[in-house]
């Protein structure tokens, strides 16, 4: 840089003459190159920003091979992106990067490295040992502290509060004076225990005869005897036998009228002797009738339409004389219940007028 230096104060000193063209006397400064001006037909300092070229500005911009010109110059060309690693110091934190000597000798062992003469090698038969809790070495009763030194045939093993903490004795014996919660000995010499105990039943006991079996309880079970709701009339109470008049003791027609002039329709094929006198019933199909609650003496009327043949239970008799039926008119057919249940029933056609 010195030198640099000297050389621009030597131009702005000693230069006046350049090519046979005068110098402008105030010499160069730093940054200004200098060019010829025909104004003044002088050399004239000029700022070394100027546009062209060769000026560092434009990047060899006039080069026709760039890269070649750089490689010439021996730079660099430009690193695209540069990683997280890029330009680190050496070192081992985080933020550095491991010299190519790097290791862990003095961490870590070595892979051959034993523990000879430290540690004893692993024993599976030690460590299933260590795991077992079922008595792994065979010790018996006798060896335990505080228990005898030998076996005693047929006795009784009692625990003491003292060093030497069990031994044999003989069987406890008791006679009959025990108590509860004392109780020691032969039961059948607990005379009072044992009468106790013969006197409750076997498990296996049944109360038949003795006791009546559960049933189900009806709304009238055990009720007190009385005239009002909930409860029930004892066998000798008046209103059972005495002639009382009835409240209204007329008929009349009016009051028959219900059943005497409904007509009931059949929706199906029995005719319920018991709900009406008068039955309609218009048929789509051949049909098959049959009754229920036949009434003895009872005479009804069933009247039939339709052009299907009808069906009467076998126990039905055509009353002698009567018509045919047909089932292009209205047929009038009249009932008569001669006997109670399915014996006998008499019926005879009509066509009425």
């Amino acid at each position: 840089m010195s030198g640099t230096r000297a050389r621009k104060e030597s131009i702005k000193v000693n230069v006046e003459y350049i090519g046979g063209k005068l110098f402008d006397s105030t010499g160069l400064s730093d940054g200004e190159g200098f060019a010829y001006d025909l104004a003044t037909d002088k050399f004239l300092p000029v700022p070394l920003t100027a546009t062209g070229d060769m000026f560092a500005a434009n990047n060899l911009s006039d080069v026709a091979n760039a890269t070649t010109a750089l490689s010439n110059l021996g730079g660099e060309p430009a690193i695209g992106t540069k990683g997280t690693s890029f330009n680190l110091n050496f070192g081992i934190t985080v933020g550095t990067v491991a010299e190519g000597n790097h290791n862990h000798d003095t961490v870590y062992a070595a892979s051959g490295h034993d523990h000879s003469g430290i540690y004893e090698p692993a024993n599976a038969n030690i460590q299933s040992h260590i795991s077992d809790t079922d008595n792994p070495h065979g010790v018996t009763l006798l060896q335990l502290a505080g228990f005898p030194s030998a076996y005693v045939a047929d006795k009784w093993m009692k625990v003491n509060a003292t060093a030497d903490g069990i031994e044999f004795v003989d069987a406890p014996t008791g006679g009959g004076g025990g108590t509860w919660g004392t109780i020691t000995g032969t039961l059948a010499d607990q005379t009072d225990l044992q009468s106790a105990l013969d006197a409750k039943a076997n498990t296996s006991h049944t109360h038949s005869g003795v006791y009546e079996p559960v049933f189900t309880k009806n709304g009238a079970f055990n009720k007190n005897f009385g005239t009002a709701a909930s409860t029930v009339c004892q066998g000798n109470d008046s209103r059972l036998s005495d002639n009382r008049t009835p409240t209204d003791n007329s008929i009349t027609l009016v009051k028959l009228n219900a059943e005497l002039k409904s007509i009931i329709a059949l929706t199906g094929t029995a005719i319920d002797w018991d709900s009406g006198i008068e039955f309609t019933k218009t048929m789509t199909a051949n049909t098959t009738f049959t009754d229920t609650d036949l009434v003895k003496g009872k005479v009804i009327v069933l009247w039939l339409t339709g052009d299907y043949s009808p069906t009467f239970p076998s126990y039905w008799d055509i009353e002698k004389g009567s018509e045919t039926y047909d089932g292009t008119v209205m047929n009038k057919i009249v009932l008569h219940c001669k006997e109670d249940g399915t014996d006998e029933v008499w019926y005879y056609i009509t066509q009425p007028e």
